[in-house]
């Protein structure tokens, strides 16, 4: 039962006891009346929760089959008081009409107080003159003031006019700000109010008009202004201000205000302080007492519940106490298991009893059934077989819906060896990046070996067609520039079928990813003699590279630089252009003239090169993370050194 009928109810039952009390303790059967109000709480209350907590079935039935007898015992008790009672309650008014913020009175003191103000005259020698006294008087309904009350200087007064002309005086330190009115009273005064912002509003308006509409556009307050300048008297509400005639002011504010104008009586704060000061045993009495009978009514009122509860499995060696909703079914050891279709969906069971006994058993059930080893492998649940881990008080009966008994189906699993392979996972290229590829084979294991269990059904399968065993599926995107490590379990087919890794750990997989490999057209480039130390190089025209040697060729061959796909195509056209530009403009083929003797003894010199602007990435506008695998390699066609002859000139020259 939720909170809100709770306190309806204790209201309700509180209200008419006392009622109830109130009208019979001045008649004859007051002292019994008195007896019955401190008596019956104590004796209810205390043999009740005796009951509950010993679990006195016998009482507590007792209990719950005399209230009706009670009521009609003191129904016939009391008849007398009863009549007489009901005779008072009609002709005494119970709901009286609440008393609002502001009374008459209070108004007809703010009234004569601003006109007062308004017509304020000041004599000089022999001639007298309007000479008005400002001031800003705002009313407190339904949107709090305290904030601006806060920043002001609080007070506590009556209201009355005498007290508001002396705070706007000129000359007062007070006369700053508003009086803020909370109900009847002063609550403060020289309170800053916000100004508005209002743009359409003349610039002739003064500061406290302003203020006064910038209030009523944030709250529901009615403020009321006395110009300084003109006397004239306005009432500012819901972001709009309009001059009011003097003679009209105390009906304006009665508009104004509306429904907080009450006339002039005392309160129903007050009334109803002082009503239950005079009672106040009298309503004690009965807030225990309807207290008590609501307690033994919720006791005894039967409901039925619905708790679900999902079928798992436990075995020897992991038995933990059942959770919240749950019916463990407790297996002999870890090679049975339940089938598949007794776990995926849940059973109803019906908990019939008192509400108070139905509460001890909270938000759910939970429970456990054991199945021995040399037992029958399907079974039907019987409830009372059933260890719960709260259980049942004595008075609630459980049992399963109708047609909604589980039927426990458990099988015994084998265990399969699987040597891995590539073909046991599906890796899935489409969105991976044009410049890299799969490479081959696509994953490598981190063991080459697993063991699987399942249902015999589905490893009879398995070793009937090998094919059918799959890991979880992997699906590479264009984030993926290296190689990819997951940890893969059984394909959900498999999965799906009872089957799951014997030990429980993921399979570690790796998925090799490597850079589009392309071979370019060969390249044709001439050798140079080159010297390495300054002393040879007047030794470059004493030597020549041999005409049948000069030219050599290479192979281009580029890593992550070219797509895959699209060869033929000019956009892939274009970009091997840039790179047979790039190298024919930056390669550098040579051999190294240190390497050759003097006494002219022939000697093969290796053929080496370089690039001129060794930075190719940025030549071919191939920089960011993707292209960081990427290479652009040269592979030397024919012989890797070539023998120099002497020159017919033995001149030297730059």
């Amino acid at each position: 039962m939720d909170t809100l009928a709770w306190t309806l109810q204790i209201l309700i039952l509180t209200l008419g006891i006392y009622l109830f009390l109130r009208f019979l303790r001045s008649t004859q059967g007051g002292r019994i009346v008195r007896g019955l109000a401190i008596g019956v709480p104590v004796v209810v209350v205390t043999i009740w929760g005796t009951a509950t907590y010993l679990q006195l079935a016998e009482l507590q039935f007792i209990l719950q089959n005399v209230g009706g007898y009670a009521v009609v015992f003191i129904a016939i008790l009391f008849q007398d008081e009863l009549r007489r009672g009901m005779a008072q309650f009609g002709e005494n008014p119970l709901v009286n009409r609440f008393v609002t913020s502001f009374e008459t009175d209070v108004l007809e003191e703010v009234s004569a107080a601003a006109l007062a103000m308004a017509t304020k005259q000041e004599s000089h020698g022999s001639f007298t003159r309007l000479k008005p006294h400002g001031g800003l008087i705002v009313f407190e309904r339904e949107s709090s003031l305290k904030s601006y009350i806060n920043g002001g200087r609080r007070m506590d007064a009556v209201v009355s006019k005498d007290m508001l002309e002396s705070i706007f005086q000129p000359k007062s330190p007070l006369h700053d700000g508003a009086v803020v009115i909370r109900k009847d009273r002063v609550a403060a005064v020289s309170c800053m109010l916000p100004l508005t912002q209002d743009l359409s509003i003349a610039k002739t308006t003064g500061t406290r008009h302003r203020a006064a509409i910038g209030l009523s556009e944030e709250t529901d307050a009615v403020t009321l202004v006395i110009s300084e300048e003109t006397g004239k008297i306005s009432i500012a509400t819901g972001g709009k201000i309009r001059q009011v005639a003097q003679a009209d002011l105390i009906n304006e504010l009665r508009d104004s205000l509306g429904s907080n104008i009450v006339e002039n009586r005392p309160s129903f704060g007050l009334r109803l302080g002082k009503f239950l000061k005079e009672d106040l045993a009298w309503f004690a009495g009965s807030v225990i007492l309807g207290l008590s009978i609501l307690f033994i009514a919720r006791g005894s009122i039967s409901k039925t519940r619905m708790f679900s509860l999902s079928i798992v499995e436990s075995t020897g060696s992991n038995q933990e106490a059942p959770s919240i909703g749950t019916l463990a079914i407790l297996l002999p050891n870890e090679t049975y298991h339940l089938v598949t279709s007794q776990a995926d969906r849940s059973y109803t069971v019906q908990a019939t009893g008192p509400i108070g006994l139905l509460d001890q058993l909270g938000t759910g059930l939970g429970g456990t059934i054991s199945m021995d080893a040399g037992g029958e492998l399907t079974m039907n649940v019987d409830i009372d077989d059933i260890h719960w881990a709260v259980s049942p008080p004595f008075g609630v009966e459980l049992k399963f819906a109708e047609g909604d008994v589980p039927t426990i189906a458990v099988e015994r699993y084998e265990n399969l060896k699987i040597t891995l392979e590539s073909s046991h996972v599906s890796v899935n290229a489409d969105e991976l990046d044009q410049h890299f590829e799969l490479a081959d084979p696509p994953a490598t294991f981190g063991e080459t070996t697993i063991e699987i269990t399942g249902p015999p059904s589905a490893i009879a399968m398995i070793k009937n067609e090998p094919g059918l065993f799959r890991l979880e599926d992997i699906v590479l995107t264009s984030e993926d520039t290296d190689n990819r490590v997951e940890g893969l379990r059984l394909h959900h087919v498999l999965v799906e079928q009872g089957c799951s890794l014997r030990y429980g750990l993921p399979v570690q997989t790796t998925v090799e990813i490597a850079p589009v490999e392309h071979k370019l057209n060969e390249f044709e480039a001439a050798i140079v003699l080159n010297h390495s130390a300054p002393e040879d190089r007047k030794r470059l025209n004493n030597w020549k590279v041999k005409d049948s040697q000069i030219t050599v060729y290479f192979d281009i061959v580029t890593r992550g630089i070219l797509p895959s796909k699209g060869a033929g195509t000019e956009h892939y056209d274009q970009e091997a252009r840039n790179v047979r530009n790039y190298v024919q403009k930056n390669l550098w083929v040579y051999v190294d003239i240190s390497g050759q003797p003097e006494d002219g003894t022939k000697t093969r010199l290796p053929i080496a090169w370089r690039f001129k602007d060794p930075d190719w990435r940025r030549q071919l506008d191939k920089e960011g993370p993707q292209y960081d695998r990427a290479s652009l390699e040269l592979v030397l066609k024919g012989e890797d050194g070539i023998f120099l002859e002497q020159s017919p000139s033995s001149s030297s020259g730059d």
